[in-house]
């Protein structure tokens, strides 16, 4: 996500991929402690408009938070409130 970050459709598959990892809790972990949280916010704000990120961008955020208040505190530092 890092290296192709101005390809949305690469972000969308970025995000979708995430968002399959974080169903077990271990990976949700391991996705912000490296920064995955990171990148879906940095992904949706620099492709507003296109849909697949902003759906994928949310889900992603969304299973990255579930039963985890640390993770959500990694996300309001992150500018993930904004897309709440």
């Amino acid at each position: 996500m890092k290296v192709h970050a101005e390809h949305a459709d690469v972000q969308q598959e970025g995000c979708w991929t995430l968002t399959i990892l974080a169903a077990d809790a271990d990976d949700r972990i391991a996705i912000v402690v490296g920064g995955g949280n990171v990148l879906v916010v940095t992904s949706m704000e620099t492709h507003p408009i296109h849909t697949g990120v902003q759906q994928w961008g949310c889900l992603a955020l969304s299973n990255l938070a579930t039963n985890n208040a640390d993770n959500g505190i990694a996300f309001a530092a992150a500018g993930a409130l904004a897309w709440w």
